[in-house]
């Protein structure tokens, strides 16, 4: 199944296949008679799972590809980590020519393509993400940064990829908790435009019963994204109501020092908080809030926190997202039905918490 992501000269395919992953360099056209190089970034969980992928690679690029294996999770892509990857990539004689794959969730997807996106002004960059919330959100749109200890993907660029490669059989070595962690994305989408998505889930049982309709929830995901980037490619517009849920997610995140709520998790309960503000506020269907809490309960994702409003609200003030005195809150009226409403910093403790 082929999505064509279509912004000119930017312009490339999402791929999504069983098996794929099998096929990186065909689907590359890989010439044996080029002296290309390529880097793939990845971390020891993925390595450690796919050794034999890794292996399979190596050998088919005879010699031309480089293997950076970091550390899992989300601290590995602070800014701090940045100097010794461009160190690597200068050691191994990588230029211009030369192309960056993305090998892993969304993590290793945000910090090499940061690095694709910077290294010599840009080289080609290749995501093959493992993880459902990589396969159905980060990997698609070209968002690529690294965190700083006041506040994450503070530091990034806008850098499609060259070609998205998607394997729906890399997520059989997922643990629950990281499945669950991406299906938080796919609810996202389901709330924000298409009901189809919650009407599948809502009759899935267990995770054997979301595998059997995961290559057509991650097609509608990702044909969702793809649609919002290719009107609003640089989030001035429209592409804002993806982050639906996401403004007190990374309020969460921080607070939990980015270790005890997984990005999904945090979503989770970002999206049950502002569906309740939108509720007080009279925009939100009251009945949305229930219909969301027992769907993410049912999948065993979080839908409140520990943390007081005050611990809360004062993260919030340093998201990124703020335009001046003004934020973008992303509220839903009915399934399907995004709406994007700007606060003044003065009115967003009443408009959240109050």
């Amino acid at each position: 199944m082929k999505l064509e992501v279509l912004l000119g000269e930017n312009s490339y395919d999402i791929h999504i296949e069983s098996g794929i992953r099998n096929r990186i360099f065909q689907m590359l056209e890989f010439d044996e008679k080029s002296d290309d190089k390529y880097v793939i970034f990845s971390d020891k969980n993925v390595y450690y799972h796919y050794k034999g992928l890794f292996d399979q690679i190596v050998k088919e690029a005879n010699g031309r590809v480089f293997l950076y294996v970091s550390e899992a999770g989300e601290k590995s892509k602070h800014i701090s980590a940045i100097n010794k990857a461009y160190e690597f990539l200068v050691e191994k004689g990588i230029n211009r020519k030369d192309t960056v794959i993305a090998l892993g969730g969304g993590v290793v997807g945000d910090f090499a393509g940061f690095i694709a996106s910077t290294y010599m002004r840009g080289i080609k960059f290749v995501q093959v993400p493992t993880t459902l919330l990589s396969q159905v959100d980060s990997s698609v749109g070209g968002k690529v940064a690294v965190n700083l200890d006041v506040g994450k993907n503070l530091v990034g660029s806008f850098y499609q990829p060259d070609i998205v490669l998607i394997d729906p059989e890399f997520l059989i070595t997922l643990k629950d908790r990281y499945f669950m962690d991406g299906l938080a994305e796919v609810i996202k989408y389901g709330f924000i435009k298409e009901e189809k998505i919650i009407d599948i889930l809502e009759k899935c049982e267990d995770r054997k019963d979301i595998m059997d309709n995961i290559q057509e929830l991650i097609r509608i995901s990702c044909e969702i994204k793809k649609d919002i980037v290719i009107e609003d490619e640089k989030e001035s517009g429209i592409r804002a109501i993806l982050n639906f849920g996401h403004t007190i997610a990374h309020s969460i995140e921080k607070l939990g020092n980015y270790s005890k709520y997984t990005h999904g998790e945090a979503v989770a309960i970002g999206m049950v908080k502002i569906l309740e503000a939108g509720a007080k506020s009279g925009v939100t269907d009251v009945a949305l809030i229930s219909r969301a809490r027992k769907l993410l309960e049912s999948f065993a994702l979080p839908v409140e926190s520990e943390y007081t409003n005050e611990e809360l609200y004062k993260n919030l003030l340093n998201d990124k997202k703020f335009e001046g005195q003004n934020i973008k809150l992303i509220l839903v009226g009915k399934i399907g039905e995004a709406i994007i409403k700007k606060v003044n910093e003065k009115d967003l403790w009443e408009y959240l918490f109050d």
